[in-house]
């Protein structure tokens, strides 16, 4: 805590070195809080106005930057097998750079990839009073009059091969694709995570359905800072936001939107972290009970800003809340319960579907055991096309890039179970997400027809029969 600083003649050097980067006695006797960011540069604009809110509301504002990997530029080579493991480097140093210095709270701009579930975890580990902002989403770009994203990169990896894409073409889909920096367009890339988020009560309402570096970003920044410095005027600490409830809120409203296999992934991690024992069974049970209401890309044609337009999170909470699906009475960063969020949100439109006619009883994950997952595994079954079963040939790569050589290579046709293994945790290090294989098959016109089998893991951006975090 700040105060460490104040009136002890061994805190000396401590004052120095802060009055070193030209704080004046006033800053240094004000709550001091870190401002922790793995956004980098591209993240300018928030990070300021983070501290603007700090400094609007009587605290002293600290740069603590952070390192983050971004999943995006490490697909399909072995880059992706660190993306994982760094979740856990940035929980230890922010578990490191919170406890190694005299900070009353901490502000958490997250980027892409990892960065938002290892912050969480380190101040889960800390419980210092904080508040997570993520980094927003970038809009679709338009190709050929359609909307277009990262995933539609992705895919375009087998419209070559197949002939319905030209090289020509590939360059210009990758100029247009990802207009800006942010989450990519759909539920992926952090979009998922950050949705999570807002129901965890861990970020403001809106957080999850933001356009990055917009003037709604610049206020909700803003107002990031003004609420941290309201957790720590009335000493609120993440585990008493962190409950288990809040994550069973956090599993529901993911299952409702879609959300693929990560989000769990990353939940059962900050939960651990917490002392709460967050199990696949609980999550079979949440999926069970909680209706689909709303797919987004690439499971449908929608994408983040026809959800944040729709109503976004607090709408779908407010649906679930009426079926009495969510927890309203857990607390937030707002310091007040959540239903105060979303009680007056009501769906616009078509994105969100009724509770009378849901895209789906059951939500978005389902948890497999059998013969080689008798520990589980996890389906997402709103992006299988037809029943769920399958029957077929296995074919087993020892890694994905065997399996995207085989696919462009006419060696996987329809039919085939392709079984991807030694991407998980015992054939890593890290556990690889494998989505660009999947991306691949879309694009060769074979997801549909294909189930895939892996030990490794799935993001948001894979669609078809596919069934990941096998033990």
């Amino acid at each position: 805590m700040s105060k460490e600083l104040n009136g002890k003649t061994e805190a000396a050097t401590a004052r120095a070195l802060y009055k070193a980067l030209g704080l004046n006695e006033d800053e240094i006797t004000q709550p001091i809080i870190a401002v922790l960011s793995s956004a980098g540069s591209t993240q300018t604009a928030v990070v300021e106005a983070v501290k603007s809110g700090i400094i609007a509301n009587g605290g002293t504002p600290v740069d603590v930057p952070l390192f983050s990997l971004c999943d995006g530029q490490s697909v399909g080579y072995e880059g992706m097998r660190y993306a994982l493991p760094s979740r856990e480097l940035i929980a230890d140093a922010v578990e490191s750079a919170l406890i190694g210095q005299a900070f009353d709270g901490v502000a958490l701009v997250a980027g892409e990839g990892e960065a938002a579930p290892g912050m969480l975890m380190g101040v889960a580990r800390v419980n210092l009073p904080a508040v997570l902002i993520g980094c927003g989403y970038t809009p679709s770009g338009s190709f050929k009059g359609a909307k277009v994203g990262y995933a539609d990169v992705c895919d375009a990896i087998g419209r070559i091969k197949n002939g319905t894409l030209s090289l020509d073409e590939l360059s210009v889909l990758e100029n247009l694709a990802c207009p800006m920096f942010g989450g990519v367009n759909g539920l992926y890339a952090g979009n998922d995570f950050a949705c999570a988020c807002e129901a965890l009560g861990i970020s403001l309402c809106g957080s999850g359905t933001t356009l990055a570096n917009s003037a709604a970003a610049i206020r909700l920044a803003k107002d990031t800072g003004k609420a941290i410095m309201n957790l720590v005027k009335n000493d609120v600490r993440p585990r008493m936001i962190l409950t288990k409830d809040a994550f069973s809120n956090a599993l529901a409203l993911s299952m409702a939107i879609g959300a693929p296999a990560d989000v769990v992934l990353h939940l059962i991690a900050v939960a651990n972290e917490c002392g709460i024992d967050l199990t696949l069974n609980t999550v079979q049970q949440i999926s069970d009970r909680t209706p689909t209401l709303c797919l987004l890309q690439p499971l449908s044609a929608y994408d983040m800003q026809d959800f944040e337009n729709a109503g976004g999170v607090s709408a779908v909470l407010n649906l679930l809340s009426s079926k009495g699906l969510i927890k309203g009475d857990c607390l937030t960063v707002t310091n007040k319960p959540l239903a105060r969020a979303f009680r007056s949100r009501e769906a616009v439109g078509a994105v969100i579907a009724s509770l009378d006619d849901p895209i789906s009883p059951h939500g978005s994950l389902a948890v497999l055991h059998g013969n080689i997952c008798d520990e589980g595994a996890i389906v997402r079954r709103q992006s299988i096309k037809g029943v769920l079963s399958f029957s077929g040939k296995a074919k087993v790569f020892e890694s994905e890039e065997d399996a995207i050589l085989a696919a462009m290579s006419d060696k996987i046709h329809k039919g085939d179970a392709v079984v991807v293994r030694y991407e998980g945790p015992k054939g890593a290090p890290g556990m690889r997400d494998v989505s660009l294989f999947a991306a691949v098959l879309k694009g060769l016109d074979l997801l549909d027809d294909v189930v895939i089998i892996t030990d490794g893991r799935f993001s948001g951006y894979a669609g078809g029969f596919t069934v990941g975090d096998v033990p």
